[in-house]
């Protein structure tokens, strides 16, 4: 299970390599729980797999995009 928390309303949320690894690893039994408006009155949505699907949704319907991004950080 991953929590995220959000001020806003709109549920975006980044997962970092380890997070989104797990997630597809494990798709019977994981987890993605998003709170939003933290601040404000919580809405809460829990995403889980659907095989039948083949898509990640939540409890109420909202389906979850997934865009698979490759980061990095640079410095010197």
């Amino acid at each position: 299970m991953e929590v995220k928390g959000l001020a806003g309303q709109e549920v975006s949320v980044e997962l970092t390599p380890n997070e989104f690894s797990k997630m597809n690893n494990n798709k019977d039994s994981y987890r993605l729980c998003v709170v939003t408006k933290c601040l404000e009155n919580p809405v809460l949505y829990v995403f889980s797999y659907s095989s039948e699907r083949n898509e990640w949704i939540s409890e109420d319907g909202h389906i979850l995009s997934i865009d698979q991004i490759i980061s990095a950080r640079c410095y010197t």
